[in-house]
């Protein structure tokens, strides 16, 4: 074999076992990072959801007692109301006050010789309801007949009156409420106002750790799910109350406090959680679970306060190995036009200088510079010719990668300000449109207003009929927003989730108010 021959080969040998070192190494190394990008990655999202359930525990706390704090003052304003006897007190002047009040219900508990029953309410299945079995709240409505002060540890007791904490209403469980008890004896009944559902909850709702269990696992990839347990309740045999003819669960002994428990696996999970809480350590496994290869940690949290809990976060541990394949393959493709550069040095080193080779070094040169596309003429079917050929395909490839270049390019401004799902202008776009506007508005003169619109219950929408149903009403009501903005040189953008604001300008206030009565009619046609 000619040295002409030899060197190529040689050369393009040995370019081949260092490229394959070095992508070995490499993966080894993205595997590490990559683990360590995903430790710390939870380690974060545990000490934020861990920070977002105490603030939440010790906020919802103290709104509970301004909640309760608001009965009492409700409750003296329906004694000052009603008649002192309940046989004189009629359900629909309770429910009459209940809205005058805005609070949900009102209900009032008579004493009888072994119970103490709901004899009036709003609410019609609390009216004979019995309290006897009601654990601590029974021993409260005693002591409130007694007229003495209530001692039982749990709720907020005030002169007269206490208020228990939020719980399951075993009247229908398939509603929460917040009570208040009022008795001063002048009256021969108890005054039991309470909030229900959204109210009692209302807190929890807009602070509590689920929004941002959400939006982790909306945000970040491989996220699958983020569960907060009871590590005293999970696994084991909960106290289940039963009355009034319903089953229940009280809030505090429900194993999960917070997010789901979709990817159940609980004959092992058990024992990493009681592992969690016992070492005070992490604990993982990996594991196929529902169909899915999934990596599953618990991180125990505990405080001197509140009682202790574990989070759980369930990882998409296929996408963990599809992302280290990836990064592998594009090192490898990334490195065969290094060898090809090689490979193609090799064959004009050992080849002597000849005028050809000059003819191609010099049209090789123009490509350097950026002049793609332009051919060598060199028509020889030697290894010269080959060589040739192989310059015009890397010449060729050159302009098609500068030419789609400039296509991602316009692709990526594109991006920048329109947002991927509706095609409409973004967060980013709206900020610095509005600041022109405003800017303008006030050089001129001029008007610029904004309309917010977001849409009520988009989350019920996603959870019972997934994302992909999701995506296609935003893009609907996107569509019928954006067909009624005629006037005022709009500007439709999406703010995320399912968030819109239009910005308006050059309108009076009775134009502004015209365009949002026809966005508010044009979602209602798509709705109804």
């Amino acid at each position: 074999m000619s040295i002409k021959k030899k060197l190529p080969i040689i050369f393009t040998l040995l370019v081949l076992c260092i490229l394959i070192a070095h992508s070995s190494l490499h993966y080894m190394r993205s595997k590490e990072k990559l683990i360590e990008f995903n430790e710390r990655e939870i380690e974060l999202i545990t000490q934020e959801i861990s920070y977002q359930v105490e603030n939440a525990k010790k906020g919802a706390l103290y709104v509970e007692d301004l909640m309760g704090k608001e009965l009492r003052t409700a409750s003296i304003v329906i004694r000052d109301s009603l008649p002192a006897n309940y046989e004189e007190v009629t359900n629909e002047q309770l429910v009459d006050l209940a809205q005058e009040l805005m609070i949900s219900h009102i209900t009032l508990l008579a004493e009888t010789e072994d119970d103490i029953i709901g004899v009036k309410s709003s609410d019609p299945e609390q009216i004979g309801l019995s309290t006897n079995q009601w654990l601590f709240w029974y021993d409260a409505f005693k002591q409130l007949f007694a007229l003495e002060p209530v001692t039982v540890e749990e709720g907020l007791a005030l002169p007269e009156y206490w208020t228990g904490p939020i719980e399951i209403s075993s009247s229908n469980p398939e509603h929460t409420d917040k009570w208040g008890y009022y008795y001063d004896g002048s009256t021969n009944y108890i005054i039991n106002p309470y909030h229900r559902d959204h109210v009692a909850l209302e807190y929890e709702e807009k602070f509590g750790p689920g929004p941002i269990m959400d939006r982790f696992k909306d945000k970040l990839d491989g996220i699958l799910e983020l569960t907060v347990f009871n590590p005293e309740k999970f696994g084991k045999e909960v106290d289940e109350l039963y009355l009034e003819g319903n089953n229940f669960i009280r809030i505090v002994d429900q194993p999960i406090w917070y997010g789901t428990y979709q990817y159940e696996n609980k004959s092992v999970d058990v024992g990493f959680v009681q592992a969690a809480m016992e070492t005070r350590e992490s604990q993982n496994y990996i594991e196929e679970v529902n169909g899915k290869f999934v990596s599953k940690t618990f991180v125990p949290v505990h405080t001197e306060t509140e009682d202790p809990f574990v989070i759980g976060v369930t990882y998409d541990h296929g996408l963990f190995q599809q992302i280290l394949k990836k990064e592998l393959w594009q090192h490898i493709l990334l490195s065969l036009p290094f060898l090809l550069v090689v490979l193609l040095t090799s064959f004009i080193f050992s080849r002597s200088i000849t005028k050809p080779i000059d003819h191609i070094v010099e049209k090789v040169n123009e490509i350097a510079q950026g002049n793609f596309g332009k051919n060598i003429d060199l028509k020889r079917k030697d290894e010269l010719g080959h060589l040739a050929q192989n310059v015009n395909a890397l010449s060729s490839s050159l302009k098609s990668y500068v030419c789609d270049l400039k296509k991602s390019q316009e692709v990526i401004e594109f991006q920048a300000n329109h947002d991927p799902l509706t095609g409409l202008f973004n967060r980013r776009f709206f900020q610095e449109e509005l600041a022109q506007r405003i800017e303008m508005a006030k050089e001129k003169g001029g008007t610029v207003a904004v309309l917010f619109i977001d849409i009520d219950r988009f989350k019920d929408v996603n959870d019972t009929l997934g994302h992909a149903h999701g995506d296609q009403l935003i893009q609907l009501i996107s569509a019928r927003i954006k067909d009624t903005l005629t006037v005022g040189n709009s500007i439709l953008t999406r703010q995320g989730g399912d968030e819109f604001v239009v910005l308006l300008s050059e309108l009076e206030k009775e134009e502004v108010l015209e365009v949002a009565d026809a966005i508010v009619k044009a979602i209602n046609e798509l709705i109804w």
